[in-house]
């Protein structure tokens, strides 16, 4: 999944506002299209990363919604 950095105050190595390829490590889900339960008590993988930095998913956002966020600013 492609996931864009908002904040990196607890990962200084990382840019705000690029694009990452992240993997799940924990992924709690709704039975209703499997979005997450709660986004920001998820943790993923990021490619190119070890495997043993977990970074905790209230720092991105999913590509789509900063997408959205870009569109909304623009109006």
């Amino acid at each position: 999944m492609k996931v864009v950095c908002i904040d990196n105050r607890e990962h200084p190595h990382l840019e705000v506002g690029k694009v990452y390829e992240a993997d799940f490590i924990f992924h709690l889900t709704d039975d209703f299209g499997g979005k997450p339960l709660d986004w920001g008590k998820n943790y993923f993988n990021i490619k190119g990363f070890s495997t043993i930095d977990w970074f905790h998913t209230k720092y991105f956002m999913t590509i789509d919604e900063w997408r959205q966020k870009q569109l909304d600013n623009l109006l």
